[in-house]
């Protein structure tokens, strides 16, 4: 188990590490609360479970970074991903910045909310053509 104290710093260090870095105001935002409840989760790293779990989807860490004191950043996460898995986050990591956000955003919707906008993504997909979609 993790410290609030490191919990804290692994806040920190989460929201450091991901690119663009991520401002405690655009968490404020994200999250539906105040600057300064962002800045309490910095200082003394309480922050309850649900919104600890949205954290991780949000800066791409695994939740066990922030929970667990023996987590190792040096392992290889894909060692525990299926081939999909490995396909899915490939495809993820080569997507553009703003799209990586919305599908970060998209999985920390409750499962009902993640159906509807889902429907709504396929059905702008399949009314635009992509470049290089060949006329049939």
């Amino acid at each position: 188990m993790l410290s609030n104290k490191d919990r804290a710093a692994r806040i920190r260090r989460a929201m450091d590490e991901h690119q663009p870095p991520i401002k405690p105001s655009e968490l404020a935002v994200v999250f539906g609360i105040t600057p300064q409840a962002v800045s309490s989760w910095l200082a003394t790293g309480r922050i309850d479970k649900g919104r600890l779990t949205k954290l991780a989807v949000i800066t791409g860490k695994p939740l066990q970074f922030f929970l667990d004191s023996e987590f190792s950043a040096q392992q290889p996460l894909t060692a525990y991903l299926s081939d999909d898995e490995q396909l899915l986050l490939e495809a993820y990591r080569d997507a553009p910045p703003a799209w990586r956000l919305s599908l970060r955003l998209l999985a920390s919707l409750p499962a009902d909310q993640q159906a509807r906008a889902a429907e709504q993504i396929n059905a702008l997909l399949s009314s635009t053509r992509r470049p290089g979609d060949a006329a049939r």
